[in-house]
């Protein structure tokens, strides 16, 4: 079915068919300038101390899952969301990343899902968006990946398992973009958000932390001084400082929408 956001892609779209070459153009010399950061290293995590409930978390995504900006992956955002949550829920928590730069929705579920060694996680968070973006993908293409790879975890996982998808990507913020492509890109991610919102109905134990990241809201509400010049690697991908704020953000999202079973 057809929605707002999928009329104005449709629209807008063929009125930016100009601007592509400025686009692509605009694209390539941040490829240029952007240096290549490798993934963090680590792919798994284990619980410094023992309780009496153990969990065991699946991230799954693109490179901001991968932890692309920081060493290793306890510096990363799994491994400050699942310090977070351990320090919340005083239950040990061990983690597996399964993640790789650049890939898309529908790459997950063809190209990732083989690679998980975990037998049945408690809790899978998956973090995308951007890769689809930088492709033009239209939101009913997104919406439509997400629920394939929705469907193809509750084939190979308890289907009561939850899942929860990330924030999606603050592009507007990207220092290394320039104005244009924040705006495109950025609109492109807002109207992915707005479909899988309205998809979700349709899914159990399925949820989507749909705040748009604002570092003014962060600033506040976590009383710090966030500037996109300083929670940024690269101009594109989180600092260790971001990882650590989106960590917590989304374990306090979890907290309250996702975990009340955890007791």
């Amino acid at each position: 079915m057809f929605h707002k956001e999928d009329l104005i892609y449709y629209i807008l779209g063929p009125l930016l068919v100009p601007l592509l070459p400025l686009l692509y153009w605009q694209g390539k010399q941040i490829v240029q300038k952007v240096p290549r950061l490798p993934e963090a290293k680590g792919n798994r995590g284990y619980p410094k101390k023992k309780s009496q409930k153990d969990r065991v978390i699946l991230g799954l995504g693109e490179s901001t899952m991968a932890g692309v900006g920081v060493a290793h992956q306890n510096q990363g955002f799994i491994g400050n969301f699942c310090e977070a949550l351990q320090q919340q829920t005083q239950q040990s928590i061990s983690w597996e990343v399964v993640a790789k730069s650049g890939i898309k929705a529908a790459g997950v579920s063809k190209q990732l899902l083989s690679k998980i060694k975990t037998k049945q996680p408690d809790l899978i968070v998956i973090a995308l968006g951007g890769n689809d973006a930088f492709a033009l993908r239209s939101p009913r293409q997104w919406a439509r990946d997400c629920t394939a790879l929705v469907q193809a975890l509750r084939k190979k996982f308890n289907s009561q398992t939850p899942i929860v998808f990330t924030n999606m990507p603050p592009i507007h913020y990207f220092p290394a973009f320039t104005p244009l492509i924040q705006k495109v890109i950025g609109g492109l991610v807002n109207l992915y958000r707005d479909k899988w919102r309205r998809a979700l109905p349709a899914f159990q134990e399925v949820y989507f932390n749909d705040e748009i990241i604002h570092f003014a809201t962060w600033s506040k509400r976590y009383q710090i001084n966030a500037s996109p010049e300083t929670l940024f690697s690269d101009g594109v991908h989180p600092s260790l400082s971001t990882y650590q704020l989106w960590g917590q953000d989304m374990a306090q999202f979890c907290i309250r929408s996702v975990l009340q079973k955890w007791n």
